[in-house]
């Protein structure tokens, strides 16, 4: 190439709206590698709460599943000395109620949300008639029989757990299920007076757990309440609450009742393989915010906010006729970039909140030291101080909309659009005066 053509594409490169918006445009894709790496710091910073979290509940207690209590008789063919299977029974009526104080423990600068629980629990197993209600072909073991509580981590028992049965109470111990619930249950030999009265019982039980507390409705009609002096439960499971549940800042309360027919299994059953876990409902203890979360989140706005700095430093370049490095760009860039690692650093330490002003602030400031140095006037800094201020407001107030945050989201970018548009309509007609 002759060096007239090479001065020619070197000063088309300098003077070309074209070329500047496309170099604009390689930039930022370049830019979304170092975001991509910030997003897997916060997914690192994720991981090790959830390390810390595992290690607390490992020692602690693991969310808690309750059920019970059931009654388990082994079954036989006639003439066989083996065992062919279990017979379920499971009460007619059964009543929780449920009391959970929390309490926050700390790993390095991990908090970690636990509980003591005490849950007290009533009701009745109906054995009248139960041989006709199932197969004639198997004898059934009444004097072997026993009874369930299941408990997913016995590792969170606090104290031995009470059962009575008809004014009797019984002992329990840990063993290795027999029943259609996995794992470690509490069981007791129990003995059955009659066939022609229901079992009646009562008893309760203290567990420590992380995070979750849940219940099993394994009565024909199951009623539960669960009071806790969380303010920032989360209902989950397989059941709605039956009423409007009862938050304040001093606690929360939530009612559940559920029927034989809302559930997928029977009161009676031999050698079934009934899902009963899934049937689960109760509290998550949320924290109310998570700072990972919406850290995370707002790392998928950084493209956006990159995009409109990219293309306000460019307008502004064409307004005062100063020509700006690609390098500039690109550390301008970083520096947005860097926002995203000040704000889950901050989280960690001050909640997002406070973390996201500070964050945004801070890189406010930078970028306008920085714009100050490269247009030495003052009108385009306070318009790019400007444009990231009200960037990051917006972006914040979407964050915090949840279910309107689509539409907020459109409506903000439609809006920033229209902006853009009205201030772009004449380039066309002024780069045309300043080639002619």
């Amino acid at each position: 190439m002759s060096s007239s053509n090479m001065k020619s594409l070197l000063n088309w490169m300098r003077e070309s709206l074209t070329y500047r918006v496309a170099l604009v445009a390689v930039l930022t894709l370049i830019l979304l590698i170092p975001l991509e790496l910030v997003k897997g710091i916060i997914s690192e910073r994720e991981d090790r709460s959830a390390s810390a979290i595992n290690e607390v509940s490992y020692k602690w207690g693991d969310s808690q599943t309750f059920a019970g209590p059931m009654l388990v008789i082994p079954a036989h063919l006639p003439g066989s000395n083996r065992q062919n299977g279990n017979l379920q029974v499971l009460p007619l009526e059964l009543n929780y109620n449920v009391n959970v104080s929390t309490e926050t423990k700390k790993r390095g600068i991990y908090e970690v949300p636990v509980y003591r629980s005490t849950i007290e629990f009533t009701g009745s197993i109906e054995v009248e008639d139960i041989e006709n209600k199932l197969p004639s072909q198997y004898e059934y073991d009444y004097a072997n029989a026993r009874v369930i509580l299941h408990i997913s981590d016995v590792k969170g028992l606090a104290s031995n757990a009470k059962l009575t049965i008809d004014n009797k109470t019984y002992k329990l111990s840990s063993v290795r299920s027999t029943s259609v619930l996995p794992g470690i249950n509490l069981s007791s030999p129990i003995v059955i007076d009659s066939l022609n009265k229901p079992i009646r019982f009562s008893g309760s039980i203290e567990l420590n757990g992380t995070s979750r507390l849940h219940l099993l409705p394994l009565g024909s009609t199951t009623q539960a309440t669960i009071v806790s002096d969380w303010p920032h439960p989360h209902y989950e499971g397989a059941f709605v609450t039956s009423e409007e549940p009862q938050i304040s800042s001093e606690g929360s309360s939530g009612k559940w009742r559920v029927l034989e027919i809302n559930r997928e299994y029977p009161q009676v059953f031999l050698n079934k393989d009934y899902s009963l876990l899934s049937s689960n409902f109760g509290v998550e203890f949320m924290q109310p915010v998570d700072h990972y979360a919406m850290s995370f989140r707002a790392a998928k706005y950084g493209i956006l906010i990159i995009s409109l700095t990219f293309v306000v430093f460019l307008l502004i370049q064409l307004v005062v006729k100063l020509r700006v490095h690609s390098v500039q760009y690109i550390m301008v860039g970083i520096g947005l970039v860097v926002f995203y690692l000040l704000l889950v650093s901050f989280a960690e330490q001050i909640g997002f909140t406070l973390a996201y002003a500070i964050a945004a602030l801070m890189t406010t400031a930078l970028i306008s030291w920085y714009a100050k140095g490269i247009y030495k006037k003052r009108g385009p800094v306070s318009a790019l101080a400007g444009t990231l201020v009200i960037t990051y407001g917006f972006i914040f107030i979407v964050m915090q909309l949840e279910d309107l945050a689509l539409i907020a989201g459109s409506i903000i970018l439609f809006v920033a659009l229209a902006v853009l548009m009205y201030f772009t309509r004449q380039l066309q007609e002024s780069n045309e005066t300043e080639e002619s």
